[in-house]
């Protein structure tokens, strides 16, 4: 089985915990990512920025005197280099943010991100059996159609 440390983002975004929030918005936007990593003076995580904390920060205060750890938020769940791609499936499953960084000994080594993930367990020689699910119609769908075919039917 294949595991994160095989497939992880090596080049990954952070940003000292003392660095000011406007110069860490300017970097999530110049690099185009949804998130930034939030780590200490020994370059040990203490958190997450994500774009839309930066966003509800920018609509409900100003910028100015604030730092990237301020409005960091915890990292909900980290990956070891040794987890597989299919834990790191399940706990992107549960996870709001699209990536979970990969930590040993409190340093950030890398990044998985749901499409890395994705494209790794699609590949055939990979394919995972039980994580395929046969997905219902919704409802209205099938409502619909019904719908349409009676129309068409009674304008005939």
């Amino acid at each position: 089985m294949v595991n994160v440390e095989q497939v992880m983002i090596r080049d990954v975004l952070r940003v000292q915990s003392d660095m000011a929030l406007t110069d860490a918005a300017r970097i999530l936007l110049k690099f185009k990512v949804p998130e930034l990593f939030v780590v200490n003076e020994h370059d040990h995580l203490i958190g997450v920025l994500p774009d839309y904390v930066l966003l509800r920060t920018q609509l409900s205060e100003p910028f100015e005197d604030l730092t990237a750890a301020s409005r960091a938020t915890t990292v909900s769940y980290i990956l070891r280099p040794e987890d597989t791609l299919v834990q790191a499936a399940q706990l992107l499953r549960l996870n709001v943010h699209r990536s979970l960084p990969v930590v040993s000994e409190k340093r950030v080594l890398g990044v998985v991100t749901r499409r890395v993930v994705l494209r790794h367990l699609m590949a055939p020689e990979l394919r995972v059996p039980q994580m395929r699910w046969q997905v219902p119609r919704p409802q209205f769908l099938a409502f619909s159609h019904y719908h349409a075919a009676k129309k068409t039917s009674r304008t005939e």
